[in-house]
């Protein structure tokens, strides 16, 4: 298996769950406060998501934030 960095792994997570909340970017960056640009980055994986983030985002987009954490395998919808 190819190695994927911890951050590209969160960021593809979290991209997963916000096309299954069909939340647009615009608006997600809205309500958690993040700039579009700084979000976008994130999103990425050009710089690290905080803890405090993912948990604005996972709030946001009606998520558990351990699953966008999680390094195991997901056994469950990641939008609640």
């Amino acid at each position: 298996m190819r190695y994927i960095d911890i951050n590209q792994r969160i960021a593809y997570k979290i991209n997963a769950a916000i096309k299954a909340s069909g939340i647009k970017k615009v608006a997600l960056s809205e309500k958690t406060g993040m700039p579009s640009s700084t979000l976008n980055s994130k999103l990425r994986a050009y710089t690290p998501f905080t803890v405090e983030e993912v948990f604005r985002i996972a709030e946001v987009i009606n998520c558990d934030p351990i699953l966008l954490l999680s390094d195991q395998p997901q056994k469950q919808s990641l939008a609640a």
